[in-house]
């Protein structure tokens, strides 16, 4: 087990990362800890939980904004801001306030203030997205932006964007007072915005018509590019690729919904604006989404059908009619593919000249089409008949066919037999294989239980982070699999769909998934619902969602038929989960505790509850669970005393781990200890579990110093893995690493060099996996040849630690600690005082703030630290 970071550090770092590799370094920072990888995974998920970019949450935000600053209405308008008077204050929102000020001579702007509660990395760096769009797209319909910048009204750093001021009213208000040729006039210029935003490779993601204003002159302006995102899906400045599309629900594109599995590109826009311009020409939205779950939504923007503009004189309301029904279609690639293609229509029925042919698609047709179909029907009914009856026949013989190639098809035996191998003990080869297998094949006739394994084995390729890309293509390959398997297995579906979106960090589509599964769920399917439970707790953990867990879970698994059921602890767990979170309810605490601990005793849990609420960030509550449960089963009954010292074993296990976390190394140690000691008791069921907890125990003794004492357990724990794993496993070269720093600290160094040099040539082969494990062997075989005036050598891998740790990455807390000593007392090794003080300055500053001065690497850099001193001095 390596040395490890702290928590804060750890997740800053990841949110500082760069978000397209953000999880090939979490992965790369917790190659030995699986635990501590699915807590900083859920930290993750709740911070872009926390800051969601859709107006369906925007009374979250507003609340917690109001946290922070009161109520925004009582707020005291400041006289001036960096310097510019304010005027008046125009509005407050969600997501900040803005200002009217004074902005150079006679000249007046808006000034965009962010929320101080919002202020994370994230958001910050989303405001300053927005300013780099709306800079690109100079254009005369659309808002200016004059500055970005910093200011401190006394609630911390708050961001803030100066912003042309528009003095004008929303589009859908001017509609009533304005002749429909003007409004078209309007239309048209709006249209030329968005052509010229697209041209700049810029999608604004969120047209609504409060954020297309109509100036008094009639010309209109463009606002609030805050879910604009680049076209090509790059990023404007910092984070974005991870950021789900979420606008305003009624005026957002079927792709956004989550219909389908269609990219969002500029098309989204044009839909958007498709709704936009019949409720400009129409007078309210062809259909209507308030009140609506998503779920619903996504039904009815699916199967809506567009009504006609009503006629007026003078234009040709038909062919506006046929425009927007091609704006509006379902599928992207049947809309215009350009809003200057859309323009170019709009400009032709403006001005009465005949449009350009369009070719809409069949679901747009189906009013025309059926009509047509009746009256034929009514004058020729026999010749209808046979058509009817042949084409019943062929489309019989068709399906008999079909359903008879498939059931000899020996590819659904080898798509379960595969989901069921990669689910124990899978590899990116085989995930590619099954994938490629079942697009090939028909899943009718699949049984259900393998069904569930190819869903289940799809959700989980987060174990291999390098493989996003086949994580999405799985992602997409079970959105396909709705209409291909049926409605009975709606609930399997997109409850693994969620977990496929969680892991890609794709929270609000996860969420929507979810909604549907629930719909969807049936009571008698105790192990789907306890799936989405879980999954609600990782996405949204308010009381609200609390409850309807908890009472889901309560109706499904009533006491009175838990007890003795097979399985039971499965249905048990998401309630625990529940009460440990909401602490409001002692009474189902106390009642589902004694049966999980019951339940526990006569078959192995591998995953208990208190590990859900350590993934979820709830460390004091973990702790607390854990503790809970130790003291519950030191008195419980001996009848299963074997059962028993294996799960208080996982417990003290766990325990063991929580305060490591923390730097109690101390208690740490004593938790493995006994954790040792009682999966011994159980006759060592699990011994690589036992052989981790030796291994830990080793690190806990090595970072307070006992380096004599940490040795034999490092051993220990090496030897029992070169006896059960093969060369080529990650954890045997990992556990070298780790004896290796303790052989260095204790003066080892030849056996330091050779551990070292061994893992290194073993990482050496996967860089990109294995990148920080092999830096860190590196940097331990550099301060060997350091000791051995083999400076040369030393900076020669040090310098590869470089090459391999890129600009855009940062080092990992565990690696810095020992990176800038080993660069110190290379510095001094190479003649170097000044620069060795500096480096060496550095690590000391990092490592008292985390740790005890008996920190062996703290007391390494302040003894050389002196030494370089020393040097200066002479």
């Amino acid at each position: 087990m390596q040395s490890k970071p702290t928590k804060r550090d750890l997740f800053e770092q990841l949110l500082n990362a760069d978000p397209a590799r953000r999880q090939l370094l979490l992965k790369e920072l917790t190659t030995e800890d699986h635990q501590l990888w699915a807590e900083m995974q859920q930290l993750l998920v709740a911070d872009q939980q926390a800051i969601p970019d859709s107006s369906f949450v925007i009374s979250d935000l507003r609340e917690l904004a109001q946290k922070a600053w009161g109520n925004p209405d009582s707020l005291t308008t400041p006289e001036s801001i960096d310097g510019h008077r304010v005027i008046r204050r125009l509005g407050a929102g969600g997501m900040g306030i803005v200002f009217e000020i004074e902005w150079g001579k006679n000249q007046r702007a808006a000034m965009k203030l962010l929320h101080p509660a919002l202020c994370s990395n994230q958001t910050i760096a989303r405001f300053l997205q927005e300013a780099e769009a709306i800079g690109r797209c100079d254009h005369q319909y659309v808002t200016k932006i004059y500055a970005y910048g910093h200011t401190d009204l006394g609630f911390g750093s708050q961001p803030y964007l100066v912003l042309e001021l528009v003095d004008g009213i929303p589009i859908s208000d001017t509609a009533p007072s304005m002749p429909l040729r003007e409004r078209l006039a309007v239309l048209t210029r709006v249209g030329e915005g968005i052509s010229s935003i697209h041209s700049k490779g810029v999608v604004h993601g969120d047209l609504k018509p409060s954020n297309i204003l109509v100036c008094p002159d009639g010309m209109p302006r463009i606002l609030d590019f805050g879910m604009a995102r680049s076209i090509n899906n790059r990023t404007f400045g910092a984070e974005q690729c991870t950021w789900d599309w979420a606008g305003t629900l009624q005026y957002m594109s079927p792709e956004q919904l989550g219909v389908g599995s269609w990219p969002i590109d500029h098309r989204s826009d044009l839909y958007s604006f498709g709704l936009v311009m019949y409720e400009m020409l129409a007078g309210s939205v062809p259909y209507k989404l308030k009140g609506q779950t998503v779920g619903q939504a996504m039904k009815t923007v699916s199967t809506v059908s567009i009504p006609r503009i009503r006629a007026t004189p003078g234009v040709d309301c038909h062919d506006l009619t046929r425009l927007i029904r091609r704006a509006l279609c379902l599928n992207p690639a049947d809309r215009y593919q350009s809003a200057t293609e859309l323009v170019q229509e709009l400009e032709r029925i403006r001005d009465g000249r005949p449009p350009t042919r369009m070719r809409l698609p069949l679901v747009q047709l189906h009013h025309t089409v059926y009509r047509h179909a009746l009256r034929f029907s009514r004058k020729r009914p026999a010749l209808v008949t046979l058509c009817a009856a042949l084409g019943i026949l062929f489309i019989g013989f068709w399906l008999l066919q079909s359903t008879t190639h498939s059931k000899s098809s020996t590819d659904l035996e080898q798509i379960g037999a595969l989901a069921r191998a990669i689910n124990k003990d899978g590899s990116p080869l085989e995930a590619e294989e099954l994938l490629t297998r079942y697009q090939s094949a028909s899943l009718l006739q699949l049984p259900v239980n393998e069904l569930r394994s190819l869903f289940q084995f799809y959700s989980s390729w987060h174990r291999w982070p390098d493989l996003l890309a086949l994580t999405q293509r799985a992602s997409d390959a079970i959105s396909a699999s709705v209409t291909r398997v049926g409605a009975d297995h709606l609930t399997v579906v997109y409850t693994y769909k969620a977990k496929a979106h969680l892991n890609l960090g794709q929270e609000s589509k996860a969420s929507r998934a979810l909604d549907i599964a629930l719909e969807s769920a049936e009571a008698s399917d105790g192990s789907m619902l306890t799936n989405i439970s879980t999954l609600l707790l990782q996405l949204r953990r308010t009381t609200e969602s609390l409850e309807l867990a908890k009472n889901r879970l309560e109706q499904l698994s009533p006491l009175d038929e838990l007890s003795g059921a097979p399985h039971a602890h499965t249905r048990v767990y998401g309630i625990l989960v529940c009460c440990a979170l909401m602490e409001d309810d002692n009474t189902a605490y106390e009642q589902y505790m004694s049966l999980y601990i019951q339940c526990s005793l006569q078959s192995r849990v591998r995953y208990p509850p208190w590990r859900r609420l350590r993934s979820m960030g709830e460390l004091d509550r973990c702790e607390r669970f854990i503790q809970d449960f130790i003291a519950r089963t030191n008195t419980a009954s001996a009848s299963h005393e074997t059962a028993l010292h294996a799960q208080r074993a996982a417990a003290f296990r766990d325990l063991g781990s929580l305060r490591y976390l923390d730097r109690k190394y101390n208690g740490a140690a004593q938790a493995f200890s006994d954790a040792i000691e009682l999966y011994l008791a159980a006759g060592d069921p699990y011994p690589f579990d036992r052989v981790a907890c030796i291994q830990s125990l080793g690190v806990c003794l090595r970072d307070q110093g006992k380096t004599g004492e940490a040795l034999h357990y490092l051993r220990q724990a090496l030897a029992h893995y070169k006896d059960k794993l093969s060369s080529d496993y990650p954890r045997l070269a990992e556990s070298e690493v780790t004896l290796a720093r303790c052989l260095y600290l204790a003066g080892k160094y030849d056996e330091a060099d050779a551990l070292a040099a061994k893992a290194l040539e073993y990482f050496g082969e996967d860089i990109h996996t294995h990148r920080m494990s092999w830096c860190e062997s590196a940097v331990v075989q550099a301060l060997v040849h350091i000791e051995n005036d083999n400076t040369e050598e030393a900076g020669l891998l040090l310098g590869r630690v470089g090459d391999r740790l890129t600009p855009e990455s940062k080092l990992s807390p565990r690696l810095a600690e020992i990176f800038e000593y080993a660069a110190g007392r290379h510095a001094l090794a190479c003649g170097n005082p000044a620069r060795a003080k500096e480096l060496l300055g550095q690590a000391i500053a990092k490592l008292r703030v985390t740790h005890e001065p008996t920190y062996p690497w703290l007391a390494l850099a302040e003894h050389w630290l002196i030494q370089v001193e020393l040097a200066i001095d002479n």
